[in-house]
């Protein structure tokens, strides 16, 4: 992997999980086959961000270390939980 994929994966995952959103907020203003179709839509834009996620997860694992700053915020951070615990599970000595 090349030091430009992370930023390439959050960018990625940024546009799936947009991409679900507006599929969500759509099919609230639908109903019928159109709001099953957007939900569905919804469904394949998160399947797709749990890949980027997954991709992320594999880049932090196979980093030779890596450095957590801990905000006030980085706890409550679903993407910072996953990142620290690829990071953990990679070398669980350290």
């Amino acid at each position: 992997m090349s030091k430009q994929d992370p930023q390439r994966f959050l960018k990625y995952l940024e546009a799936e999980r947009k991409a679900s959103m507006l599929y969500r907020s759509l099919a609230e203003a639908s109903d019928g086959e159109r709001r099953e179709a957007l939900l569905e839509l919804a469904d394949i834009e998160d399947e797709h961000a749990a890949h980027w996620v997954a991709k992320l997860e594999e880049y932090v694992r196979g980093s030779v270390v890596v450095l957590a700053f801990i905000s006030k915020g980085y706890f409550l951070s679903a993407n910072c939980q996953r990142e620290l615990k690829a990071a953990i599970d990679a070398d669980p000595e350290s």
